[in-house]
C-alpha cells in the first residue's frame, strides 16, 4: 500500500502536467484554425465586397462630377471626396498584405 501511495504521489504531477500541456496544445490548435478561417473570410469575402461597394461609390461620385461640370457648376469641392475614395480603395485592396501583421 505504501509503494502504491508513493507511485501515485510521484506520477500525479507528471500526469497533471501532461494533461495541461495537451489542453494548451489543443487550444493553440483551435486558435490557429479560427485565425485561418477569419483570414480566409476577410481576405476572400469581406475585402472584395467592401471594394465593390467603394468602386460603386467612386463611379457614382465621378458621374456626379461629370454632371456638375456639364451644368457649368463648381465641382472643385467634390474632387477631394473622389481622391479620398480612391485612397480608401487602395488601402482596403492592399489590406491582406499588411493588416495581419498589424493585428498579430
Amino acid at each position: 500500500m505504501n509503494i502504491l501511495n508513493s507511485i501515485l504521489t510521484t506520477a500525479k504531477p507528471l500526469i497533471t502536467s501532461f494533461i495541461l500541456l495537451d489542453i494548451k496544445s489543443g487550444l493553440t490548435s483551435a486558435k490557429d484554425q479560427v485565425i485561418d478561417l477569419v483570414k480566409f473570410a476577410v481576405n476572400n469575402i469581406g475585402i472584395p465586397i467592401i471594394d465593390t461597394v467603394l468602386i460603386g461609390v467612386l463611379i457614382f461620385s465621378i458621374v456626379g462630377l461629370i454632371k456638375l461640370k456639364r451644368q457649368g457648376e463648381d465641382y472643385s469641392g467634390k474632387i477631394a471626396a473622389v481622391v479620398v475614395i480612391v485612397i480608401v480603395i487602395l488601402l482596403i485592396s492592399t489590406a491582406p498584405l499588411w493588416i495581419w501583421d498589424l493585428i498579430a
